[in-house]
């Protein structure tokens, strides 16, 4: 890093702070290690969406701020002091460096640190990072864009079992909170998970309905693990740590694929629309199946509602990939293609729906063939 690049990292910090992504983005790519980052990334969604993101998105935003420490005059990053307290626990016999997907010992650390589930709600949570930022650092106008983050600042560790989705993925998703039996209704943001499962996450407000919603992607668990959480969330992460010792955690668990910010999905999931696997998705190369995965939603738009809801996070998740940029959409803009980019604004999340309406727009302007001859 030269101090030009440096100079950089810090003013563009400075300026995700205050809510200017646009500007926090333009400097994040400047610095040539940044020209193709998920952090990058997440900052050109939020720059395109301006003031259409919704509030949830700006908390989760929120959380990832808490973790980087490094505008001006910000500590460095808490790398260190939050390895040192998860290794011990999640990892008493050695970190598997070929399960986390390590091909260097120099990637163990900022693996763990980005990756691994616990080690970001330890962060963010239990060591204070979001209360720090929130109290001390973001700016009042990024703030006034938050959703009820005061909830989220307090919000507990959970133990819960899914007792309902609706496979179109449009209702709420049903849960049972493990320690007093309380029924939630969640906003479902494309989890995969089934009736049945166990996770552990935190329920934070949100004015979006149903008023609930996981913080970030959840941890799922054995039955067992969950009941022993839910018996005293406070200690949860005490417990995690006696039920790796007893064999009903394996050390690497808690690693998980690269995070979406606008689903609860993995980075980059609507790769599964082209058959790649979900835990594959974000460490593969997207570029040469773009157009395909383009024309496969094109094709379920064109079938009907039924063939669109249940991939809606996914085919969210596609519109609003950086990769789907001016000069592709253009390839996608023929008066033929105007009822399935509106079939998919109909259908897609609330989020999705500003690129969609643009490319209908388009496609209702756009000449019919013969009059270009």
């Amino acid at each position: 890093m030269t101090p030009e690049y440096d100079r950089a990292v810090r003013e563009g910090a400075d300026a995700e702070l205050r809510g200017d992504a646009a500007e926090a983005f333009r400097l994040h790519r400047s610095v040539p290690m940044f020209r193709q980052s998920t952090h990058g990334d997440r900052l050109h969604q939020l720059a395109e969406l301006g003031d259409d993101a919704p509030g949830w998105m700006i908390n989760r935003w929120l959380t990832i701020q808490a973790r980087r420490r490094v505008w001006t005059g910000g500590q460095e990053l808490g790398t260190n002091r939050v390895l040192a307290l998860v290794v011990p626990l999640l990892y008493p016999d050695g970190i598997p460096i070929e399960r986390i997907g390590c091909t260097w010992p120099e990637q163990v650390g900022p693996f763990i640190y980005e990756r691994d589930w616990v080690a970001r709600q330890t962060d963010v949570y239990d060591l204070g990072g979001l209360r720090r930022l929130v109290d001390l650092h973001a700016s009042a106008g990024l703030l006034q864009r938050s959703d009820q983050i005061e909830g989220w600042c307090a919000a507990p560790m959970r133990a819960c079992r899914v007792e309902r989705i609706d496979a179109a993925r449009r209702d709420p998703m049903g849960l049972v909170d493990m320690t007093d039996g309380e029924l939630l209704d969640v906003l479902d943001l494309g989890a995969r998970l089934e009736p049945g499962d166990h996770v552990l996450g935190r329920i934070v407000p949100t004015a979006a309905e149903p008023g609930l919603m996981f913080d970030w992607g959840t941890l799922p668990v054995r039955e067992s693990v969950a009941a022993a959480v839910a018996a005293d969330p406070r200690q949860w992460l005490p417990t995690l740590h006696a039920r790796t010792l007893r064999g009903e955690m394996e050390p690497g668990d808690s690693h998980r694929p690269e995070s979406s910010l606008i689903s609860d999905l993995p980075y980059r999931s609507w790769l599964t629309l082209v058959d790649v696997p979900l835990a594959a998705c974000p460490d593969h190369d997207p570029q040469p199946l773009l157009a395909k995965a383009l024309d496969r939603v094109l094709h379920l738009a064109e079938r009907g509602p039924s063939e669109v809801l249940p991939h809606r996070h996914a085919i969210g998740e596609l519109v609003l990939d950086p990769l789907f940029d001016e000069e592709r959409r253009w390839r996608y803009v023929a008066p033929e293609l105007l009822p399935a980019w509106r079939q998919l604004s109909e259908h897609l999340p609330d989020h999705a729906r500003a690129t969609c309406d643009e490319m209908a727009l388009w496609c209702a302007a756009a000449p019919e063939p013969d009059a270009i001859a």
